[in-house]
């Protein structure tokens, strides 16, 4: 009976000790990574930085498009209005 519970204890020890290193391991992998990742952003920002530089620069280019079309259509409509008026 006493060597049952000395199994017994040693199986739970082996057990606990493992569960404990699996969880000390998982920290460890995560404090990497999250450096890893706080050095990726590192490198990453500027990169954001010029993608955003690009994107502003390309709106603002559809945006004078937009409203030079929309001044050229407001002009062609003012020109119809004064012919008709004119012409009448």
């Amino acid at each position: 009976m006493a060597s049952l519970l000395q199994i017994c204890l040693e199986n739970q020890k082996s057990f606990f000790q493992s569960y404990r290193d699996q969880g000390t391991n998982s920290i460890e992998v995560l404090k990497r990574t999250l450096g890893e990742l706080h050095s990726n952003l590192e490198y990453e920002e500027p990169f954001f930085t010029s993608q955003m530089a690009h994107l502003k620069k390309d709106m603002r280019s559809i945006q004078e498009r937009l409203l030079s079309t929309t001044h050229k259509d407001a002009l062609e409509s003012l020109r119809k209005g004064l012919r008709a008026w004119i012409l009448d």
